[in-house]
């Protein structure tokens, strides 16, 4: 198999993993953990458990301070990014939160050509606005003809991850691996989510935590590890092929979304938030199909 094809794999493995990982998501936001920097602790702590598992592919190696520099970049961004994520899932359905991540996708292609020097066909730009503009309508409240403030929220959200890919791909050309990046983002998270957790409020917080964590242990580990395991595959997926095909993949993050919680919501688990009424959901199915269509057209090469 090519390095393309793996790349490819690899983008479609982290939309598993991340799909699973924003339902849980908002399940231990809104009914665990009322405190998102405590969250966000606990979720640093357990990224730890799992660096053995990087060092078996590959261990990390020494790069240029620059480099060091520019992964604690990377990971304070993965740690602010979060803050209005949990904001807007607390507001709107899994699935259209996550379609929102494609907002900022349209400036994917000017930050890659500049920064990574990657280009696109034109069917590949094409693409790439159908799923915008699909994400963006999946929000539209057509009665009160506004845009829910989650659409804001996400906007700030998909222009930092967006930001974040192209770094990333940056990183990876100036000569870091894979297990570096990785391993260094889990040990830059824990430092610097410690330094807010060092007030009395969220010291406070962090007991009451560990008493609602009681009986979701099993559930909040399964979390951590489809979180962790789909940013690990997603940054392989850039390392390997170019950041603009990756980012056109992951778009199609809230179909998954949308199917787990059609064929598993009907019991009335408490963990999955999304109106899967028959009309609301033929709207988000014609919606998807767009994202669908030009997240194949972002990925012809």
């Amino acid at each position: 198999m090519s390095l393309y094809l793996i790349g490819v794999f690899a983008a479609f493995v982290a939309v598993f993993f991340h799909a699973w990982s924003n339902i849980f998501d908002n399940f231990f936001s809104g009914v665990v953990f009322k405190n998102l920097t405590v969250l966000q602790f606990f979720s640093a702590l357990t990224e730890l458990v799992f660096i053995p598992i990087v060092l078996i592919f590959d261990f990390p190696k020494i790069v240029s301070l620059e480099l060091f520099g520019l992964i604690a970049i990377l990971a304070l961004m993965d740690v602010l990014y979060t803050y209005p994520y949990y904001w807007a899932l607390k507001r709107m359905d899994t699935s259209v939160i996550t379609s929102l991540f494609s907002i900022g996708k349209i400036f994917v292609p000017l930050f890659a050509f500049f920064v990574a020097g990657e280009r696109l066909l034109s069917l590949q730009y094409v693409g790439f606005f159908l799923v915008i503009i699909s994400s963006v309508f999946l929000t539209l409240d057509i009665k009160k003809l506004r845009f829910d403030k989650a659409l804001f929220f996400m906007l700030l959200v998909s222009l930092i991850l967006t930001a974040q890919g192209v770094l990333y791909k940056y990183v990876f050309n100036q000569g870091a691996s894979w297990g570096t990046v990785v391993v260094w983002m889990a040990l830059y998270h824990l430092i610097f989510i410690a330094v807010p957790m060092l007030a009395k409020s969220n010291r406070k917080d962090l007991k009451g935590s560990v008493q609602l964590l009681k009986g979701r242990k099993g559930l909040f580990f399964l979390n951590q590890f489809l979180g962790w395991g789909g940013e690990a595959v997603y940054m392989l997926a850039i390392f390997l092929i170019p950041v603009s095909v990756v980012k056109g993949i992951t778009s199609t993050q809230s179909i998954f979304v949308l199917l787990f919680a059609v064929f598993f919501a009907k019991n009335g688990n408490a963990v999955f938030h999304e109106q899967i009424r028959k009309e609301t959901i033929w709207k988000k199915a014609a919606l998807l199909v767009f994202i669908v269509i030009g997240a194949i057209l972002i990925t012809v090469v």
